[in-house]
């Protein structure tokens, strides 16, 4: 029994001896994160819950929840300032001008012509989301434009405020208006 314990506490001396350097490094060790660098996140969660009645002795509830997660900056470097963001505004207006001259159907006489229209539609109140989107895109784009000094889409705006007929007179390579698609004139 003495013989045991002796030789195993030769053994665990031995042990400990061979790797004295790394007993150190392992006190020394990188600090550890909660999450992972990178950013962080903004997490939103919203629900909304409905009891079922009429069941007896038993308890249902229907509901719907809603997740986002946005992604927060971890660098100010990825903050963008205001000139990209309205240059992004003649992007998208260049990225609709691709879309629909790739359909072959509209080129871009049909986007001028739908900007000439936008300028003075009444868009219908009963219309919704899309006639929403679509007025809140063309007074950006018009407030962008006329910041950006463009004296061709300048011309148009003026054009199609001072009389909405002549938009077709203007633009007769387009046969139909983008904007009688997606919304009702009043």
């Amino acid at each position: 029994m003495y013989m045991s314990k002796l030789c195993t506490t030769l053994m665990l001396y031995l042990n400990i001896l061979s790797n004295w350097p790394y007993v150190d490094a392992s006190r020394s060790r990188q600090k550890r994160l909660v999450w992972p660098p990178g950013g962080d996140k903004i997490q939103v969660i919203a629900g909304a819950g409905i009891p079922v009645s009429g069941l007896s002795g038993q308890t249902v509830i229907v509901g719907i929840v809603y997740k986002a997660n946005y992604a927060l900056p971890s660098n100010v470097t990825q903050l963008q300032s205001q000139v990209i963001r309205q240059r992004r505004k003649i992007d998208d207006h260049n990225y609709i001008r691709k879309l629909l001259t790739k359909q072959n159907e509209y080129t871009k006489s049909c986007v001028l012509r739908a900007l000439c229209e936008a300028a003075i539609m009444p868009f219908d109140d009963n219309g919704g989301l899309i006639d929403e989107i679509l007025h809140a895109i063309s007074k950006s784009a018009e407030k962008t434009l006329k910041d950006y000094d463009s004296p061709k889409y300048q011309k148009i705006i003026n054009q199609g405020i001072e009389n909405y007929h002549d938009c077709s007179y203007w633009f007769p390579e387009c046969r139909m208006s983008f904007l009688d698609i997606i919304s009702r004139r009043t």
